[in-house]
């Protein structure tokens, strides 16, 4: 009976080694695309802000998802990139009438 237990044992210590390899190599090759992606974006991110056209991208609910640098500097008078995620249009607006601009 020892025996056919040590047997039942080992697949299974052998089953959970197969798969946390199959585990640690699916989270390399996440890895690997993730940084691939990251890398990807930061290029994208380069081009864009050193065009000089403005460029953005909306929502359905019409807020900021992207904003290049020239849009944020010429229209927008945001501070950096990231200020106007989220936001609409009418922050902008707003924030120009109340500090006096016509």
């Amino acid at each position: 009976m020892k025996n056919g237990s040590d047997k039942d044992h080992n697949q299974i210590i052998e089953e959970l080694e197969k798969q946390l390899a199959e585990s640690q190599l699916a989270n390399k090759m996440q890895e690997k695309h993730c940084n691939r992606l990251t890398e990807l974006l930061t290029l994208m991110r380069m081009m864009f802000d050193n065009a000089p056209d403005l460029i953005w991208a909306k929502d359905m609910e019409n807020r900021f998802l992207f904003s290049n640098k020239a849009n944020c500097e010429k229209l927008l008078k945001s501070k950096t990139v990231l200020e106007p995620i989220g936001k609409t249009d009418s922050f902008f607006v707003e924030r120009e009438r109340d500090a006096g601009y016509q």
